[in-house]
């Protein structure tokens, strides 16, 4: 059941073939309160996120831990739906905003962009 998380639960139901009013008495019956899709959801925009504001090679080490508790709470709500583990890593847009910050920063310390990067006679 819980490989199907990622998905909304319409999709999750066909893809097991059953109706969503069988997935949801079965859901119910093995405690899960709500179907996580949008927890999921929340977690894997906020991981793109932190990896289109900086490329895997330059993550500074607060967003490389950022990025690391996110993944814990990925597999958290996973294993735990009912869980509100999610709530702790804040909202998207604070996260988007704080990441364009950075991205706004860096191009004004960094120079002239990738032409900055070109060892001296070139």
């Amino acid at each position: 059941l819980s490989a199907n998380f990622h998905v909304p639960i319409n999709t999750a139901a066909r893809n097991l073939g059953v109706c969503v009013t069988v997935l949801k008495q079965v859901c119910r019956e093995l405690g899960v309160q709500r179907w996580p899709y949008r927890k999921v959801k929340k977690i894997d925009d906020m991981v793109k996120i932190i990896e289109t504001g900086d490329t895997k090679e330059t993550l500074t080490g607060d967003m490389r831990a950022r990025m690391d508790r996110v993944k814990e709470t990925r597999d958290f709500i996973l294993q735990n739906p009912n869980s509100t583990a999610h709530k702790r890593l804040g909202k998207v847009k604070s996260l988007r905003a704080a990441t364009d910050k950075r991205a706004a920063g860096d191009k004004v310390e960094g120079g002239a962009g990738p032409a900055h990067a070109l060892p001296q006679g070139m």
